[in-house]
């Protein structure tokens, strides 16, 4: 969880001044982690005993309010900023949580989401969670992702790729899906490179090479969860309701 924090606030990059939204927090553990860093965030989740464990850990102080991604509580253009870590995969109605997202934001707002992709549904874990406890358990698929958010009304959507740190290039739904195709051709590949790659001194040799079975599993299969994908940053093209 740490890891995924971590790397959403590396791309999010919230400002002092920013109000962030916490969607589907939980135990608000990243509302928690954002005060302590001086950035002021509101959680907002379904349930109200997730909520209520979190704003009970020892040293937090968490402002937490009930609510439905799909119909959010709060005025349109309230938050600067949104992040949803592992949230939305639940949410029986996507487009029109993201809809309500892109409401909230102001003009500039920027959400980042970071979702298990491909083959999470039916995973053991995923199974085990449906029988137990009665969540929806979804893939959330890039192309189909980015394409829901472009209805919701964000301007610019890009997929941010991910091993073990953070790239200096993002992804449109055109280069990933060319990435997509190559990988699904079956050679053997190296790492694309964008110029904001090659410039940078911080990438090692094995970090270039990528083999023909690495390559789909790493960069096609999932979504950010695991340290293996992706980022969406999101603007919306206006503020006010849609």
């Amino acid at each position: 969880m740490l890891h995924d924090f971590a790397a959403a606030m590396l791309v999010l990059e919230p400002a002092p001044g920013d109000l962030i939204l916490d969607l589907g927090a939980g135990a608000c553990w990243c509302s928690d982690l954002l005060g302590r860093l001086n950035r002021p965030a509101i959680a907002v989740d379904i349930s109200w005993d997730m909520l209520r464990a979190g704003r009970s850990r020892p040293g937090a102080d968490v402002r937490a309010v009930a609510g439905d991604l799909e119909a959010l509580p709060f005025r349109s253009g309230a938050f600067q900023k949104a992040v949803c870590l592992s949230a939305v995969h639940h949410v029986p109605n996507i487009p029109k949580a993201l809809r309500e997202v892109a409401r909230v934001l102001d003009d500039d707002g920027v959400a980042l989401f970071s979702e298990p992709g491909q083959g999470h549904a039916d995973a053991p874990v995923s199974a085990a969670a449906v029988r137990d406890f009665g969540v929806l358990e979804q893939d959330i698929l890039i192309g189909p992702f980015i394409g829901h958010c472009r209805e919701a009304g964000f301007e610019h959507v890009t997929v941010k790729p991910l091993l073990q740190s953070v790239p200096g290039f993002d992804l449109t739904l055109e280069q990933w899906n060319s990435w997509s195709q190559l990988a699904a051709s079956g050679r053997d590949a190296h790492w694309p490179r964008s110029p904001s790659r090659r410039q940078s001194s911080s990438g090692s040799a094995n970090e270039d090479r990528c083999s023909k079975r690495r390559w789909p599993s790493a960069w096609c299969a999932r979504y950010v969860r695991w340290s293996n994908i992706t980022r969406s940053s999101l603007q919306p093209r206006r503020a006010g309701p849609r």
